[in-house]
């Protein structure tokens, strides 16, 4: 694996040499493991539309793909949906390099230069991080998700909780203790 984790070859590349201006539409389907998503299992697959302009190439489309992992509440496997959108634009420059690293503004820093000698667009990196960006910080089983009993441990969303009392929170257990001298009183 060169290039930071990505694999030597691509999978996802959209093949720009003499195309004419207009728009063309693209779609491609791939592992997960070949554009290295490992918190993702099976087919990811990214369809859209390249249009292009004279030297401007604009890529605008959708990616999807399944997250696998656990319910951050009740530990059980969740297979989850995800799909991201991918807008991208690329500007031809002799001087790709050098552009890259001196953009004079902000607007500039969302453009990415390409060689004029590039013949492909090669979409991997940015489908990986569209679809990473989308995953949730929570990942939950279903949103009412009632956890697992911290005192026995039963998952409460498919068992009642084994605990013979139920646990009193100890943030509020000098109030249960205040109850329980009034009743005394």
């Amino acid at each position: 694996m060169a290039n930071g984790g990505a694999k030597e070859h691509p999978v996802m590349e959209i093949r720009i040499t003499g195309l004419p201006d207009g728009d063309q539409t693209f779609s491609f389907e791939a592992d997960a493991s070949e554009i290295d998503l490992p918190r993702f299992r099976g087919p990811v697959t990214v369809s859209g539309m390249l249009r292009k302009v004279s030297t401007q190439f604009f890529v605008q489309g959708t990616s999807r793909g399944t997250l696998i992992g656990e319910c951050d509440r009740c530990l059980a496997e969740v297979h989850r949906a995800v799909e991201a959108p991918l807008n991208l634009f690329y500007q031809v420059s002799p001087d790709a390099r050098s552009a890259a690293r001196t953009a004079p503004d902000e607007d500039a820093a969302d453009v990415q230069s390409i060689h004029p000698e590039q013949d492909v667009i090669v979409l991997d990196a940015e489908v990986r991080q569209s679809l990473m960006l989308e995953v949730p910080l929570k990942v939950l089983c279903r949103d009412d998700c009632a956890g697992l009993c911290p005192g026995c441990g039963a998952n409460l969303n498919t068992e009642q909780c084994r605990c013979e009392e139920p646990p009193i929170d100890p943030r509020w257990a000098k109030l249960a203790d205040l109850y329980k001298n009034t009743e005394e009183n």
